[in-house]
């Protein structure tokens, strides 16, 4: 689902050298996710919704399809709210090209890195009750998790994992293994025993997803629930 948003826009690849910045742009971006998933259930079924003008809905519709074009993508499904109305639902293209099977607003879409918002409120929500602390080092949460720096072992912190400056390398992605089975997350991290840093921890910034994978089995630890339930549950 593709929600237009004006006006906030949010720069993912950016330390924040202050805490205090962090929890604001996570909680403003989990606030519009939210917000507008809590208003899309009121209009949760395959119907199209218009209730744009002629020259408003041409507009929107020739920007997507150009872009659409232009992006080689085959489906997307656009939901535009207005106050706590629906206003605009409707699917363009395919979610199967082969079996020419239409995108609807039902079809189920990966998130991707949004996630990794849900990951970092999620930790500083811990933080903030007293069950973690983001100087800790994360082998005190997940003791078989050994890694290297010039072949010394060395220790990565919590802090450093969120802020992408623990050194592991951005080709870990490859790592990744796909998987929907329940330990899914435990075993993609333990494809990082022993793995060789980048970097010494917390001396530079490199983005590699799987810190946020490493943060998730955290949660996981610390609260004896699945990362879904947790996050499901928490509230901003």
């Amino acid at each position: 689902m593709l929600f237009l948003i004006k006006n906030i826009y949010i720069r993912s690849n950016i330390i924040m050298k202050k805490r205090n910045k962090l929890v604001v742009m996570l909680s403003i971006f989990i606030s519009i996710v939210l917000c507008q998933i809590n208003v899309y259930a009121l209009s949760n079924d395959d119907k199209e919704i218009n209730y744009l003008t002629k020259d408003e809905t041409v507009k929107i519709e020739k920007f997507i399809e150009e872009n659409m074009s232009g992006g080689s993508i085959p489906g997307l499904s656009v939901n535009i709210v207005k106050g706590d109305k629906t206003v605009y639902q409707k699917g363009f293209g395919y979610s199967d090209i082969d079996k020419k099977k239409p995108v609807t607003s039902q079809s189920l879409f990966e998130i991707g890195s949004n996630s990794k918002a849900f990951t970092g409120l999620g930790i500083l929500s811990l933080e903030k009750s007293g069950q973690i602390n983001l100087e800790d080092e994360v082998v005190k949460y997940i003791p078989w998790l050994k890694v290297k720096y010039k072949d010394k072992e060395v220790s990565i912190t919590v802090e450093q994992l969120l802020y992408h400056t623990s050194g592991i390398p951005f080709k870990t992605i490859d790592k990744i293994p796909v998987s929907n089975e329940d330990n899914a997350l435990e075993e993609t991290v333990k494809t990082l025993v022993g793995i060789e840093l980048d970097s010494e921890p917390g001396e530079k910034f490199q983005y590699a997803t799987i810190n946020y994978d490493v943060l998730g089995l955290i949660i996981e630890k610390v609260t004896g629930k699945t990362y879904e339930n947790y996050i499901g549950a928490t509230r901003c």
